[in-house]
């Protein structure tokens, strides 16, 4: 009995002595402890047990026990240490905002086209970007008109998607400015990148569409991105269905679009839609993005305040709202406030203007001077910052003519649109949570300074390599002329 009890306490004596000596060795993810072999006098135990057992066998059992337990303890203590490091960095990871950036095809300045991969064999279908549509509208292989206008792109067959679902027999009806379109709703998954990449769950909602009265001539999308503000039925909504599948951090998205002249110069697209965030680097460096509030919860619409051409005034109502739509390419006036510029711009300015088909409001200008034309200053409401656009943001100048990109529509509530026009000019960031939409300069020069940079460099190169290859040529050229020498110097000697 005693000498079980001393052995006990020696047990013990021993395994808090070899405990305060040991130390952890980490390799990769899994926690080793050799006690034999690293710093614990593994010699000194053995002689130590030895004296306490006389049994050989009893001494190795006994050695091995104290081993194993101090193992145990010292991998569960480093273990846990080790998980709460991973669960840190798992959730600094998750604070670290996930922006992915996807790019946009220009067609003409009319449309920017994001490629999205639809359905369980991720087939590619480009689609419209729009703020000023909450609904996700994709053509499919029943829709004979949309066949005829978009024959070269594979359209979307739910049938040949087995995580396509029809989730409601009734038809939509969605009504645009240039006609109707009608669909069905129906579920499937939706991904940033081909094979099955950065995909939302299979419960996406969008209208799979079957009919459409309008003409799709010089579109080049087959169906619309909905980016609108849609918080009463966020399955709806391209951008919460992301954020709620970990795709993105946050349920927000920025627009960083070009003119069709700057991706032309550097023969690439270059304009970006951003998921999950903003990124700075495409705003004017040194300027402070400005956040607005928006009007409602169903719109990406902000309270206006005035909108001055130089110094007049156009808008002519209030509690007039300014919607910030992608799929629009001009700013759209109420046919009221339309009217009272070109009576501004004809009385006023002496312009010799008129609408042409509703598309531009061309202007003669026989000088082909387009800085002569008016700035347009909007102001929103609540906060003191005034965007402007200057003459060469909104004329396309064609010889002698200067076509002004604004446009009217038959308005019930007086509300202005703001198209790409603006948000070329401005990058735009909409934060669904927040309800806010912020703005900025948009960062051109820094692009442009790093394309000529780019350009500088490969001229660089191409002198510098022409150089070495001329020095090349030039050393063979010595050499083989100098073994001739040494050659007709030997026949001399001869």
């Amino acid at each position: 009995m005693k000498s079980t009890y001393t052995n006990s306490i020696i047990k013990i004596i021993l395994t808090v002595l070899i405990f305060t000596q040991s130390t952890v060795v980490a390799k990769g993810n899994l926690i080793e402890l050799d006690l034999i072999k690293q710093q614990v006098n593994g010699q000194q135990l053995y002689n130590r047990l030895q004296r306490e057992f006389s049994n050989p066998q009893k001494v190795k059992q006994e050695q091995d026990k104290i081993i194993k337990q101090i193992n145990h303890k010292h991998y569960n203590d480093k273990q846990n240490e080790l998980n709460s490091f991973q669960n840190s960095t798992e959730n600094q990871s998750a604070d670290q905002t996930q922006i992915p950036e996807l790019l946009l095809r220009n067609i003409q300045n009319n449309q920017y086209i994001v490629n999205l991969y639809i359905g369980s064999q991720s087939v590619k279908q480009p689609l419209l970007i729009d703020t000023g549509s909450p609904y996700t509208l994709v053509d499919g292989v029943d829709c004979e008109k949309c066949h005829i206008q978009n024959s070269k792109n594979s359209l979307f067959d739910c049938n040949q998607s087995p995580t396509c679902k029809l989730t409601d027999k009734s038809s939509y009806e969605l009504t645009f400015v240039q006609g109707k379109a009608q669909g069905l709703q129906v579920k499937d998954r939706v991904c940033l990148q081909s094979g099955l990449a950065q995909c939302t769950s299979n419960e996406f909602t969008f209208i799979d569409i079957y009919n459409i009265t309008y003409s799709m001539e010089n579109i080049e999308a087959d169906g619309i991105l909905g980016l609108g503000m849609i918080k009463k039925n966020p399955n709806f909504s391209f951008v919460q269905q992301l954020f709620a599948s970990g795709q993105i951090s946050e349920p927000s998205f920025s627009l960083y679009i070009n003119d069709i002249s700057f991706d032309m110069r550097y023969q690439k697209d270059i304009s970006k839609l951003i998921l999950g965030g903003v990124n700075m680097k495409y705003g004017v460096e040194n300027q402070v993005m400005v956040y607005h509030s928006i009007a409602n919860s169903d719109s990406w619409a902000l309270n206006l305040d005035t909108v001055k051409f130089n110094d007049k005034n156009i808008k002519q109502k209030d509690s007039k709202i300014a919607i910030i739509d992608s799929g629009s390419s001009n700013i759209v006036l109420p046919r009221e406030d339309y009217n009272y510029l070109l009576k501004y711009l004809t009385n006023d300015l002496h312009f010799i203007c008129q609408p042409q088909n509703n598309i531009y409001l061309q202007c003669s200008c026989p000088t082909g001077e387009i800085g002569v034309f008016p700035e347009v200053k909007i102001k929103f409401a609540g906060v003191d910052q005034i965007y402007v656009l200057s003459p060469k943001d909104y004329i396309i100048q064609e010889n002698h003519l200067c076509n002004m990109q604004i446009s009217y529509y038959s308005s019930t509530d007086g509300s202005w649109i703001l198209g790409d026009v603006f948000l070329r000019k401005y990058m735009s960031y909409f934060n669904i949570q927040k309800e806010q939409i912020g703005l900025i300069l948009s960062n051109k020069k820094s692009l442009e300074s790093r394309e000529f940079l780019k350009d500088v460099m490969l001229i660089l190169e191409c002198i510098l390599g022409s150089l070495f290859l001329g020095i090349l040529v030039i050393y063979f050229i010595r050499m083989i002329s100098g073994l001739k020498n040494a050659k007709d110097e030997e026949l001399n000697f001869d």
